[in-house]
């Protein structure tokens, strides 16, 4: 697939246009790709950027770094979905300004169990 250190020429393109693809399993060479892609826009002064998701998840320290980097990230972010988000990928997802999915995308979030909960 791709790794941060040698991002492939679609993406190069993508990113020169201010879109992150984030595609694949959600994992160290994912959040490293993003940081990276980030850097490169913040020496840009922060333009409005674009967040493409096609991911079924996957670990939760490399989701939520990435989720870190969005949320602090100073431009408009849009998120959108293309194909599925499942599980990781929509709390990555969960970082943008503005969300969307294309017509036919799947968004998978898994059942959240809390114990304990008062609601006094």
């Amino acid at each position: 697939m791709w790794r941060h250190d040698n991002i492939d020429k679609v993406r190069h393109r993508l990113l020169r246009k201010n879109i992150i693809d984030l595609s694949g399993a959600v994992n160290d060479d994912m959040a490293r790709y993003g940081r990276d892609a980030l850097m490169i826009l913040v020496t840009k002064n922060n333009p409005d950027l674009k967040v493409i998701i096609t991911s079924h998840g996957g670990g939760i320290s490399s989701g939520l770094a990435i989720y870190d980097m969005i949320k602090n990230y100073a431009g408009w972010v849009t998120g959108e979905v293309n194909c599925f988000c499942h599980s990781m990928a929509v709390v990555i997802l969960q970082a943008c300004d503005h969300r969307c999915a294309l017509p036919n995308s799947n968004i998978l979030i898994h059942n959240v169990m809390a114990n304990n909960l008062s609601l006094d």
